[in-house]
């Protein structure tokens, strides 16, 4: 199996790029309401407030620890992935999921979510296509051996 050096690079780039929105996004807005005393700024088109930029930091502070080992970079990359279409979905059915999350425009911060799916998808679907086509056709192990 390949190092899949491309996928986890790509991976801890993706969460660091996350994780510093997150952090402005806490910055610009860092309400910790809930309920109806929970208050959101758009940044980026998003509903944000603590509690939001806190839940990403959950699901994309993991991904600084497991980027080193691509099978844990895999199933956590397909975890985000998943994560990230259920509370879309979640979102868009609950103003006030957990109640302390607050969603006044339901429908922007869902399409976000399905946005940073599909770019974690991406990479995904590349480890996978590279791993299942296997060394370079016409390589010879010099050649590959020079590549890693």
């Amino acid at each position: 199996m390949q190092d899949a050096r491309a996928f986890r690079i790509t991976l801890l780039t993706l969460c660091l790029a996350i994780l510093v929105h997150d952090a402005i996004a806490l910055a610009i807005n860092p309400d910790f309401g809930i309920g109806d005393a929970a208050r959101t700024v758009k940044f980026h088109g998003v509903d944000y407030n603590g509690w939001h930029a806190v839940a990403g930091f959950a699901l994309f502070g993991p991904g600084l620890l497991v980027w080193r080992r691509a099978a844990l970079a895999r199933v956590y990359a397909l975890a985000v992935v998943l994560a990230l279409l259920v509370t879309a979905g979640w979102g868009l059915v609950d103003t006030n999921p957990l109640g302390i999350l607050s969603f006044p425009d339901q429908r922007a911060d869902a399409i976000f979510h399905v946005c940073v799916a599909a770019i974690f998808v991406v990479p995904l679907l590349a480890d996978a296509i590279g791993t299942a086509l296997g060394p370079r056709a016409g390589a010879t192990s010099a050649d590959l051996s020079q590549a890693h």
